[in-house]
């Protein structure tokens, strides 16, 4: 399992580009708070992901000093302040916790029980164009990886909600 987080962190690391150095996540603080996934058209989408588990198009999260991971999504696009996002979110129950793992790992885990996944982390290094839009120095970039086919099926990034 070590091994594979190794691979994971390589694959992350050279996601974006060869020339761009994409800092790892190391520690919770540095991604609490709440995210907006960047809306990729369809086409991009389908050349970044092998296989799409949350096809809901608008999708925010909010990772919190408590550990607790909220989740909202929509079919319409937003303009949601992080306070705005934290009041919506509050009125529905906490379903999942995360915590960082070495190796620039995030976990996640229903607190049902039922799912729990390693998210290999990493920090967009600097700002690049790709699908019509700038991609933000800092934006936080997670993938799913597939061990079976020895590589990442699933890319999500996230921009920070103020």
């Amino acid at each position: 399992m070590k091994s594979i987080f190794l691979l994971l962190l390589v694959l992350l690391s050279n996601a974006a580009s060869a020339q761009v150095q994409n800092t790892p996540v190391t520690d919770a603080k540095e991604i609490i708070g709440c995210w907006e996934r960047v809306d990729f058209s369809d086409e991009a989408k389908k050349m970044m992901n092998e296989i799409e588990p949350w096809p809901i198009r608008y999708q925010w999260f909010c990772f919190e000093s408590d550990g607790t991971l909220s989740t909202y999504a929509s079919s319409k696009p937003a303009n949601l302040t992080a306070a705005q996002l934290r009041d919506l979110l509050k009125s529905l129950p906490k379903t999942f916790s995360y915590s960082v793992l070495p190796q620039s790992i995030i976990k996640t885990e229903a607190l049902s029980g039922k799912e729990t996944l390693h998210w290999g982390a990493a920090f967009l290094g600097t700002s690049r164009a790709f699908d019509q839009k700038v991609i933000e120095k800092g934006t936080l970039i997670m993938s799913l990886f597939d061990q079976k086919k020895n590589k990442p099926v699933y890319w999500r990034y996230l921009k920070r909600v103020q």
